[in-house]
């Protein structure tokens, strides 16, 4: 990125010792569109990555897709701070002393001057061809979009899902192999700073037969008539910033298929936020083909925008034990709730805990990393492994913890008895452990390794890897089977 500026840059390094620049695009100032090139007004700082991939529409040509990037006037604001947030602007304090610490006692701050950020970049989706930087097509809430989408008034700073549908086993034609995912991709989820996951299905040979649609909005101003609300004004202002896991699933009593859009919301320009009320979510897409614009039409239905009341509140871990359910709820009954809810909802109980990376899923086993700051940075508190008293030796990166649960149902996925009782926390039943040292976690990244003629499957994040559990590599399963015959 430009000093200053808003750009997109490609590179040739067919030859890696002498690169040469393909082409830049976008803004070379970092407000206002008259240093734009034609089409990238919407562009923000660019922390989406750019994915390369093929699509039915454009069968020889790799395109990159991203997100429009981050809006600095509207999402910079200390969430402590903000006074007032829309889908419109973000209004906060500035000139004010940082109060220790950042939580919902002490925020906001007295004194200062009020300030008002409108949102205005980073609103959008981009398909660019990866060779020239030419938009083929793209999604946003402005007139000059190819899909002009209303609501899309957030910035989408996340890298995007991009996959197939399951029903999706063309090949790529006669396109010369890459180093891109193979097969035309059919789907992509967005998710955006104001706790909504768009989803754009990309699968038509024709852009005219896209369609863009609202999976889930979660936070008090994810509608645009909607304002702030909770107290103080930034409590339900819950972001997305890191990039959806989607799983395909089941039900397992009807056997009706869906697709687990898993994604945690969490600030990750601001670790010290206390006030923030952030959650874990998986959402049931049930829309598992491709959508069309003959669903969105009457006398179709279009697909609902799924809402936290749409969720099951899996938090008390009565699904995982009976003695945790509620007074008048068995265990039966919440697990027939969750069956016909339209997802889960895990709520970070802990002061300030936010998700700080994206979730990987192995084995049945969602693993995704959050952080809790520090609570005082007077007496030397802390909240780190071993150590609930004063004590002035400790790190001050704050609780880094690492949760490994179970994604069609949120129960503890037993993955952590390895580690001793303090990595644990009763708390937790079992569903997280916690790290030394503390800080951010990076995100879970899945391999397999061959040790002594062996192969083990594992997850590594920093320099603690995890086992996720389920079934054994290179094992023998017994498989029953029968043939009918006249």
């Amino acid at each position: 990125m430009r000093r200053g500026g808003r750009m997109m840059y490609a590179f040739d390094v067919t030859n890696p010792t002498a690169p040469k620049l393909l082409w830049n695009k976008g803004c070379t100032q970092p407000t206002g569109t008259a240093s734009c090139d034609t089409g990238w007004e919407q562009i923000g700082q660019t922390w989406s990555q750019p994915q390369v991939v093929y699509l039915r529409a454009y069968p020889t040509t790799p395109v990159l897709i991203f997100g429009a990037g981050y809006d600095p006037a509207a999402e910079d604001f200390q969430p402590c701070f903000v006074t007032a947030f829309s889908s419109t602007s973000v209004t906060g304090l500035t000139g004010v002393v940082p109060p220790t610490p950042m939580n919902t006692a002490n925020c906001p701050p007295s004194g200062g001057t009020s300030s008002t950020g409108s949102r205005a970049v980073g609103r959008g989706i981009f398909i660019v061809n990866a060779t020239p930087g030419a938009i083929l097509w793209r999604a946003g809430p402005d007139v000059g979009a190819n899909a002009v989408v209303t609501g899309m008034d957030y910035s989408i700073p996340a890298d995007l899902a991009i996959l197939r549908n399951r029903s999706n086993t063309a090949g790529r034609g006669t396109t010369a192999v890459e180093n891109v995912p193979t097969g035309y991709m059919d789907r992509i989820y967005a998710p955006d700073t104001g706790g909504n996951v768009w989803r754009i299905d990309v699968a038509d040979a024709s852009t005219a037969n896209w369609v863009v649609t609202k999976l889930a909005g979660i936070s008090a101003a994810s509608a645009s008539s909607m304002t702030t609300t909770g107290s103080p004004a930034a409590t339900n202002m819950r972001k997305f910033e890191f990039q959806p896991d989607v799983v395909y699933s089941s039900n397992p009593t009807t056997g009706a298929l869906y697709d687990s859009v898993l994604l945690g919301s969490g600030d990750r320009e601001h670790p010290f936020d206390m006030v923030v009320a952030n959650r874990f979510y998986m959402f049931k897409d049930l829309n598992i083909g491709t959508i069309t614009p003959a669903m969105m039409t009457t006398p179709n239905t279009p697909p609902a925008t799924l809402v936290e009341g749409d969720l099951f509140d899996v938090t008390n871990g009565c699904l995982q034990l009976a003695s945790l359910c509620p007074s008048g709820v068995t265990q039966t009954a919440a697990t027939t709730s969750l069956r016909n809810a339209k997802g889960w909802i895990l709520k970070l109980d802990n002061v300030g805990e936010k998700t700080i990376a994206s979730a990987t899923t192995a084995a049945g086993t969602v693993i995704f990393n959050t952080n809790q700051p520090k609570q005082d940075t007077v007496t030397g508190t802390s909240q780190n492994v071993g150590s609930n008293a004063s004590n002035q030796c400790v790190s001050d990166l704050g609780t880094a913890r690492q949760y490994g649960i179970n994604f069609q149902n949120g129960n503890s996925g037993d993955i952590f008895n390895s580690l001793p009782t303090q990595y644990v926390p009763t708390e937790g039943h079992g569903r997280f452990a916690v790290f030394a040292g503390g800080g951010f976690l990076p995100t879970p990244v899945p391999v397999v390794v061959q040790i002594d003629g062996k192969y083990y499957q594992t997850v590594i994040a920093g320099v603690q890897t995890t086992n996720p559990g389920g079934l054994k590599l290179q094992s023998r399963l017994r498989t029953y089977w029968y043939r009918k015959t006249d």
